[in-house]
């Protein structure tokens, strides 16, 4: 219980999710599709976000009503790794999803604002 006590802290609208729901959404980590189901206990009136697979990249977010809000910004949800010491470039890792969703939410209000 101590660990989703930190994860709650760390992003404070996962106080809104029951336990299950933040185990199977930080159990599937690697997989930022896997928020959408529970998006609309996070964030109010929002539907889901627009994921792209490709880059990693939240592009917006959409209302319960359809309505496309695009980011001013795109949030990432990777990170580029250091590179090794055998000098192979970085690979894109997954960020936490607590970072990524901390991002998203500013980067909601941000858009919203602009």
């Amino acid at each position: 219980m101590e660990y989703l006590a930190q994860k709650r802290v760390a992003f404070p609208r996962f106080f809104f999710l029951p336990n299950d729901d933040l185990l199977q959404i930080l159990s599937q980590a690697r997989s930022p599709e896997q928020v959408q189901p529970h998006l609309s206990k996070i964030f109010e009136g929002i539907s889901r976000l627009d994921i792209s697979l490709e880059s990693g990249q939240v592009l917006g977010m959409e209302s319960s009503l359809g309505e496309l809000v695009s980011f001013t910004n795109p949030v990432s949800t990777q990170q580029k790794q250091e590179s090794s010491e055998e000098g192979l470039e970085g690979a894109d890792i997954v960020r936490r999803i607590e970072e990524w969703l901390v991002d998203v939410e500013a980067e909601m209000r941000a858009s919203l604002r602009d």
